[in-house]
């Protein structure tokens, strides 16, 4: 994964990379409104060694939590789509810390990747269940409401 960290981070701030989920991380998908925003700061305050890495797109309302490349199988929380092989994503430049686009909410430079465990409590703690609606991001995918 440090090599994709060293990649990411000298691409311009303009530029993104697309890069194959399930390699070094699969892709957790949530709602990202202001009630993303305060799962971010909950997994801050409870994921130990803080939040994991989380690429905000702020014009769809999503955020893309990077989690372990371990598979869905003991993902179940309506609030999350889990995302793994086959499907890529664009993360963007590791200097894009801001919109418009996406960009990192909470920064992959550090290698720390969201714990799954935590964003599923977070998810519950905060009342999170709406389904995302993935479509306009990843069109493959099945969509929320």
């Amino acid at each position: 994964m440090s090599d994709v960290i060293r990649l990411l981070s000298t691409l311009p701030e303009s530029a993104g990379l697309q890069l194959p989920c399930g390699t070094w991380w699969d892709i957790i998908v949530t709602r990202g409104t202001s009630t993303g925003q305060d799962l971010i700061w909950w997994m801050r305050r409870n994921q130990p060694g803080g939040c994991g890495a989380v690429v905000a797109d702020d014009d769809n309302s999503l955020l893309l939590w990077l989690v372990p490349a371990s598979g869905s199988r003991d993902w179940m929380h309506p609030g999350g789509v889990w995302v793994s092989r086959p499907v890529e994503i664009v993360l963007p430049s590791l200097r894009r810390i801001s919109g418009p686009g996406p960009y990192w909410a909470t920064s992959l430079a550090f290698g720390h990747l969201t714990d799954p465990r935590f964003l599923r409590s977070g998810l519950a703690h905060l009342g999170l269940s709406d389904p995302p609606d993935t479509g306009t991001v990843l069109p493959e995918l099945p969509q929320g409401d």
